[in-house]
């Protein structure tokens, strides 16, 4: 049964130790890194109001969170991409904060997972 609660979904997380041996630790490393780029790259998006590129952002965030189990922010990415495209503009400021407090939150997570 997953852990509803869980940042990291453990399952995910064991499957991918299991597959990636040492190159797992690479993997979330490198996960972070673009993550931060990309959550900046969405911020500069939803302050020019490009939806494309709001889209475009949110839907690679959300694709390389999931494959990594981090559904939360995989979930708070789909919310901005479905908001984007019925032009629900209003939501992005609350959910991009939500998306930075979460990610906060995976970055300490994988930050144990590696000490």
């Amino acid at each position: 049964m997953k852990n509803e609660t869980a940042i990291l979904d453990p399952e995910i997380v064991k499957e991918l130790k299991d597959i990636m041996g040492q190159d797992f630790l690479l993997l979330f490393t490198t996960y972070i890194s673009d993550s931060e780029n990309k959550i900046a790259e969405l911020k500069r998006a939803i302050h020019k109001e490009d939806i494309d590129q709001i889209c475009r952002v949110s839907h690679s965030l959300k694709g390389s969170s999931l494959n990594l189990g981090v559904i939360k922010i995989a979930e708070l990415c789909n919310k901005i991409e479905m908001s984007a495209v019925h032009g629900e503009k209003r939501s992005f400021i609350d959910l991009v904060q939500s998306i930075d407090t979460e990610f906060s939150n995976v970055c300490q997570s994988i930050h144990e997972l590696i000490v």
